[in-house]
Order: structure tokens, then C-alpha cells, then sequence
């Protein structure tokens, strides 16, 4: 993957190992894309659990999308063009950024979170 913007590395390749994990909610197929015919049995509206705190402008829509890299430069520059080539498509709603550090010698990989 050769980048389109200067200022990101690209993906280098195998050694970054990429990954893009793409979940659908139930409202893609709401009719508005021609897809209600194709609804998963079962694919419901996420119900609210107790104790939720969830902020509204966050919760339901029609595509989760996750990406993966071992270099966050990698993962960047993916983010980057899907942005690009999906402009009047697909509005972000939100983002989390996380990490995991390189393996340790032993035991199990650790983030700030544990």
C-alpha cells in the first residue's frame, strides 16, 4: 500500500501485520440501502443494560470498523484513506485509540489498562 498522503508511512507489509474487523448493527438494513432483505435473523437493536451511561451520539449505527497494525503509523494511514475514499458515505461518531505492548519475555502482554 503506497501512501497518498506524504506526510503518512505506509503500510510496509506482512511486518505490520494489518487487520480491519467490520461489524454491522442492525439499521444498515433499515431499507435506506436496499438491504432489508438481507438482515441477519436475529440482528436486533442493542438493548440498554442496567447501569448504562452511554452518551446517545455514540450508541447505533450501521458499521463499526476496527483497525490494526503492529506500528500505529500503519493503522493511520488505513484510517486516512478509508476517510478519503468513503467521504458522503461513512461519518465517523467516534474513535478509540489503543495499544498493546511489545511481548515481554514472559508472561502475558500488559497496556496501561492492565
Amino acid at each position: 500500500v503506497t501512501p497518498k498522503d506524504p506526510d503518512v508511512a505506509a503500510v510496509r507489509g506482512p511486518e505490520d501485520r494489518l487487520t480491519i474487523t467490520v461489524g454491522v448493527g442492525a439499521s444498515l438494513f433499515d431499507g435506506r440501502f436496499g438491504l432489508e432483505g438481507a438482515r441477519p435473523p436475529g440482528l436486533t437493536r442493542m438493548p440498554r443494560f442496567p447501569g448504562d451511561r452511554l452518551e446517545r451520539e455514540g450508541c447505533h449505527g450501521d458499521l463499526s470498523v476496527q483497525v490494526c497494525a503492529q506500528h500505529p503509523d500503519a493503522v493511520l494511514h488505513v484510517v486516512r484513506d478509508l476517510a478519503r475514499e468513503t467521504t458522503g458515505l461513512l461519518r465517523a461518531r467516534w474513535r478509540a485509540d489503543g495499544f498493546v505492548n511489545p511481548p515481554r519475555p514472559e508472561g502475558s502482554p500488559r497496556s496501561f489498562t492492565g
